[in-house]
């Protein structure tokens, strides 16, 4: 679990960071349209900023916005500056780069490797994508 919030904290930060909003005591707006605040992954997000807060000394800190709307509204919002990160799921990301949707396909991948090839490919556009954006 630990590992996955530093993860997460380190992906945030960068994101952060190349729109060049890291300052001190930041309050990072992050959407959760899909989620509920009681549901086991607003507990987790609740539990992800308490680590965060710890960690940072209390300079950084997620607001959330869970639930109310839909996915392609809460990218509107990011693309607006109004959140600095959404929670999505692959139909949310979908909508950002519909070339997502070929990891769902079942057995198209015959090795490791060319599945790692064709994330690496993705995560460039994905890239592409957050920097010009903003």
């Amino acid at each position: 679990m630990r590992k996955n919030v530093l993860f997460f904290v380190f992906v945030i930060s960068g994101c952060m960071l190349l729109r060049g909003m890291a300052t001190c005591e930041e309050i990072m707006k992050l959407g959760a349209p899909l989620v509920t605040e009681s549901s086991s992954w607003g507990k987790y997000f609740k539990q992800m900023n308490a680590e965060l807060i710890e960690q940072s000394k209390g300079q950084l800190r997620f607001q959330f916005y869970f639930g109310g709307g839909d996915e392609k509204g809460s990218i509107e919002r990011l693309k607006n500056n109004q959140y600095d990160a959404v929670a999505l799921t692959v139909v949310g990301l979908e909508e950002i780069l519909p070339e997502l949707s070929v990891l769902q396909l079942p057995m198209l991948f015959s090795s490791y490797e060319e599945l790692d090839y064709v994330k690496d490919k993705l995560t460039q556009r994905l890239d592409y994508f957050n920097l010009n954006t903003r």
